[in-house]
């Protein structure tokens, strides 16, 4: 199509970006990495004292911290995202402004230049 370029919705960054940070927000305060790693404990002999039940600890140790290891990873990546949309915005967003305000000084009318004494001279107005 002629005269189309590729147009970024600035305004679509800007939202999702909202919205990965109230995902971040909601995350914090119910799947935070360290909060779920904590409150996920038990006490090494709630299995019991015998071989079996120390191996499930040991198990369940394993993943716990696993469990924690990814919900930071979630974490970090999804504050990436909203980070990295936020600066896309705002570079598309100083980038367009510049270039109206080149289209803006490079379509100006160029100024009157007063009429030069020799013009004066010459001219029947004066």
């Amino acid at each position: 199509m002629a005269g189309s370029g590729y147009k970024v919705q600035i305004e679509n960054l800007q939202d999702f970006a909202k919205r990965v940070r109230g995902l971040l927000s909601d995350f914090d305060t119910g799947a935070n990495g360290d909060r779920t790693h904590a409150e996920s404990g038990v006490a090494a002999s709630s299995f019991g004292p015998f071989a079996e039940a120390r191996e499930l600890d040991e198990k369940y140790a394993v993943m716990r911290d696993s469990l924690r290891d990814v919900l930071d990873l979630l974490y970090r990546s999804l504050d990436d995202a909203q980070r990295n949309a936020d600066a896309t915005a705002r570079n598309y967003d100083e980038q367009e402004r510049g270039t109206a305000a080149a289209m803006r000084t490079d379509s100006a009318p160029p100024a009157a230049t007063p009429p030069g004494r020799a013009e004066v001279e010459k001219s029947d107005k004066w």
